[in-house]
């Protein structure tokens, strides 16, 4: 018996608790049903003391609508389909309690009004609840974050889940709080959620001072860098982005060199900031990877502190390199002319600033033309350091700076104000991070000094072409395998896109001077003799005096052993114009009339070939459109007027040049006379040059 009664017992107990919880879990779901019935109840109550009050009626019909409309005002800080949810449930509460005062609760259609509308209002509220309370650990979890730190009158009005982060769209009590009060409880937030401080951002809504979109990131996945994966976009334009790393949110970083008229986008000069350690070098040559293995860009460095030891991998792939304060002064000194000469080629063409097409109609590639250690007075303080970034962009060109601190002592303030692109990688002080960063950035929360150097490659990036959300998001930017395999495959990689990369057009070449064809050339006959069996030269036989005179120890093998040669791009690029007329010349010597006897060409280094044309060579060119044939065989014209040359002729033009027939040559010669640029003599097939000046393309 005290067994039966001790069942009896639990029974009743659990009978209770399953009571209880049912309860729990219903009651929220009441109120909507207890509203509804109490709409009958003053619809009955109405009828029976106002049925043929019309004075009543009006009065009731007017305060329905007053109600309605300020529903709907009042809850405009709500989403939207919110908003209209709560509207629609009081303008059919309220037009049905008139309908029902006037007509009876359950008179004809009033009633079925209320039994069919007043279920469907009901259960809507309803299911609006188990949705909502569905997700109560994240909505629910938001409010009461909000009322720990003082925001309790904040209401989310729109939220989005990303991976890991968790973006809500906050509208603050108008009149009581700004964006700006928002930003400064960052910390405190990151406090109560117990997340880095760098893992809350407040970014104020352009359009309303008192909106904010607050990021929250749960998990830290730039916790351990990313290895770099190889080439995004390999052999394609370097207009396609230039992929760095990740996002805190597991989205490529990624931002742009050229600028794209169509978007619109402009083109940037490039700053990487950062304290010793941090990851600036590194960072760079991510990007300097990405541009060697794209088909339109040239690559020019200079580094005068370090040398060889931050680039000496990529060395071979890049157009130009200096690393010497000589050297590096050298580079600045021909920017100038580069930037004018391009700058005047790309308007003669209508070209408004640098676009793939300039590569593929006309071959002028996007020349990036960076500076380690920009902090160093060769760099720093060469006076045509603010004449390039104030004109680069425009010709195609992109300046590129890495120092530890963009300070007013380090680099003019005017000269960084033309750096549209950062890199704000770890640093020692708050104040660093100004120099590089706009205030929005840091107000939204961007704070590289958190990491300082121990998470290097971390940064914060603002550039054209990324959204001004993602200024403010941490990134960190892809990690180089150190080990010698690594880097040798890194090494075979440059090698393998040789034939890839652009070479400088005959403007460019001829505009960098001296001292650019001097590393050129030393270049080149290093290619030269280690393609016949010859040990390369020391990289230092080469003079690069800042004077026009050059002295080549080793001069570059641009003569012709046996027959007609064929060159390569690179080879091209490296002739000065006497070389590159002479050769042309040489390649149709037969007419005596145009070839000066006494113009002879250097003569092959001991043991190496030429290449006549029924070889295969290992630098052919590969086949030229027509609009690519054009543009070559326009540039030669220029380069044999550069060099003193006033007749041009088809037998000068072999097929070499622009891989046509002499027929085609021929025909593009009588256009270009057309057009202005030659001049028919009285012999057939003879052509005078008219100079530049007075011929508009």
């Amino acid at each position: 018996m005290a067994a039966t009664n001790s069942l009896r017992k639990e029974g009743a107990d659990i009978g209770a608790q399953i009571g209880k919880w049912v309860a729990a879990r219903t009651a929220p779901f009441l109120p909507p049903w207890l509203i509804v019935g109490a709409l009958g109840g003053a619809a009955a109550l109405g009828h029976v003391h106002f049925e043929d009050n019309t004075a009543a009626t009006a009065i009731m019909g007017a305060t329905a609508t007053a109600v309605t409309a300020a529903t709907w005002q009042e809850a405009s800080r709500r989403s939207p389909r919110l908003r209209g949810h709560a509207t629609l449930s009081v303008a059919a509460a309220t037009a049905y309690v008139t309908a029902g005062t006037v007509a009876g609760p359950l008179a004809g259609g009033v009633g079925t009004m209320y039994a069919i509308g007043g279920s469907a209002l009901a259960l809507s509220w309803n299911v609006r609840y188990a949705l909502r309370n569905s997700a109560e650990a994240e909505t629910s979890g938001g409010d009461k974050l909000l009322d720990m730190v003082g925001m309790a009158k904040a209401n989310v009005v729109k939220g989005n889940v990303e991976g890991s982060r968790v973006d809500a769209v906050l509208q603050l009590e108008p009149g009581k709080m700004t964006a700006a009060d928002a930003q400064n409880k960052a910390g405190l937030i990151a406090s109560a959620a117990g997340i880095p401080a760098t893992a809350v951002r407040m970014t104020a809504d352009p359009d309303d001072h008192s909106r904010v979109t607050m990021s929250l990131v749960a998990q830290d996945v730039l916790k351990k860098p990313t290895p770099w994966p190889g080439p995004s976009a390999p052999g394609g334009s370097v207009a396609k982005p230039i992929v760095m790393g990740i996002c805190e949110d597991g989205v490529p970083l990624e931002f742009y060199l050229p600028g794209d008229p169509d978007v619109p986008r402009n083109a940037s000069h490039i700053m990487w900031a950062g304290m010793n350690g941090s990851g600036k070098s590194e960072g760079f040559t991510v990007m300097a990877l990405e541009v060697l293995t794209r088909s339109d860009a040239l690559l020019w460095v200079g580094d005068p502190s370090k040398g060889r030891q931050t680039l000496g991998d990529i060395a071979h792939g890049l157009d130009w390199m200096e690393t010497t304060p000589k050297g590096v002064e050298a580079m600045l000194d021909a920017l100038p002319h580069v930037i004018r000469a391009r700058a005047d080629k790309l308007g003669r063409l209508g070209y408004k600033q640098w676009v793939p097409e300039c590569w593929t109609k006309h071959r002028i590639p996007l020349l990036v033309a960076h500076f380690e250690e920009a902090a160093d007075s060769t760099v720093a303080d060469n006076p045509n350091l603010k004449p390039i970034a104030q004109q680069a962009r425009s010709a195609g060109v992109i300046l590129s700076v890495s120092l530890q601190r963009a300070s007013g002592t380090n680099v003019d303030t005017d000269v960084r104000s033309e750096f549209g692109t950062g890199f704000m990688f770890g640093c020692q002080k708050p104040v660093d991070a100004t120099f590089v960063l706009n205030d929005e950035t840091i107000e939204a929360g961007a704070n590289p000094q958190a990491w300082k150097n121990s998470k290097p490659g971390s940064c914060y990036v603002q550039s054209p072409g990324r959204s001004l959300a993602r200024w403010a998001t941490p990134n960190r930017t892809f990690r180089l395998d150190p080990s010698e395999e690594a880097r040798r495959e890194i090494r075979e990689l440059i090698s393998l896109y040789k034939g890839i990369r652009a070479t400088a057009d005959p403007v460019t070449a001829r505009a960098a001077g001296s001292a650019y064809a001097a590393y050129r050339a030393n270049a080149t006959a290093r290619a030269v003799e280690e393609r016949a069996g010859v040990p390369a030269p020391r990289t230092d036989v080469v003079s690069r005096d800042r004077t026009p005179e050059v002295e080549i120890v080793d001069e570059p093998s641009f003569a012709v052993a046996e027959g007609p040669r064929r060159y390569s791009d690179a080879e091209l690029a490296a002739m000065t114009d006497e070389q590159l007329a002479a050769a042309v010349l040489a390649s149709g010597a037969d007419d005596d009339l145009i070839v000066d006897p006494d113009a002879d060409l250097p003569e092959l280094p001991e043991g190496a070939e030429g290449v006549t044309l029924g070889e295969p060579s290992p630098f052919a060119r590969r086949e030229l459109t027509e609009d690519e044939a054009y543009a070559e065989l326009l540039a030669l014209v220029d380069a044999l007027e550069a060099a003193g040359h006033t007749q041009i002729g088809p037998r000068h033009i072999t097929k070499q040049w622009t891989g046509r027939s002499r027929s085609w040559v021929s025909r593009t010669l009588n256009r270009l006379a057309d057009e202005g640029r030659l001049r028919e003599t009285q012999t057939a097939g003879r052509y005078d040059i008219v100079p530049a000046d007075g011929y508009a393309a």
